[in-house]
């Protein structure tokens, strides 16, 4: 899938979580973290979105490349745990405290990757992805305006 469409999946899990009364209340850093999440687990292949944004994730794509393939280590639950400890440690010492919250929104966002490949009916750039994309985005604004109980 391409990354609007993980970035979509996730928020759909996550403002359905919202509106189902997970105890928290987003900030704009929560859904960074989130897409951020949603996108984190591409970076082991040269063409993603997230590996071409600036030199330092460049440069970490290509020194991941050299230990895992695509959709190797870096799609599994393992993955994912170690990448939300290793952002905990960096929130811990940034702001001296621990953001449940945040470190929440990153790791749904990272498993909702790992769920959205696991989709196999759904090539990446065919028209069922559309579609998916589709339905996620209207999803996306439906549970937005549910949860934020106003019209766009």
């Amino acid at each position: 899938m391409i990354y609007l469409t993980h970035i979509l999946f996730g928020l759909m899990l996550y403002l359905g979580l919202l509106v189902l009364g997970l105890p928290v209340s987003p900030s704009p850093v929560d859904y960074a973290l989130l897409m951020l999440g949603a996108v984190i687990p591409d970076i082991d292949t040269r063409r993603s979105f997230i590996s071409n944004r600036n030199i330092l994730t460049k440069s970490g794509s290509s020194i991941l490349r050299l230990f895992t393939s695509h959709r190797g280590f870096l799609h599994t639950v393992p993955a994912a745990l170690l990448s939300t400890l290793l952002l905990g440690v960096l929130i811990w010492y940034t702001l001296n405290r621990l953001d449940l919250a945040l470190l929440f929104a990153f790791t749904l966002g990272y498993l909702s990757h790992i769920i959205a490949d696991s989709i196999k009916s759904i090539p990446t750039g065919s028209e069922r992805e559309r579609a998916f994309f589709y339905f996620s985005l209207l999803t996306v604004a439906m549970l937005f305006m549910a949860y934020y109980g106003r019209v766009i």
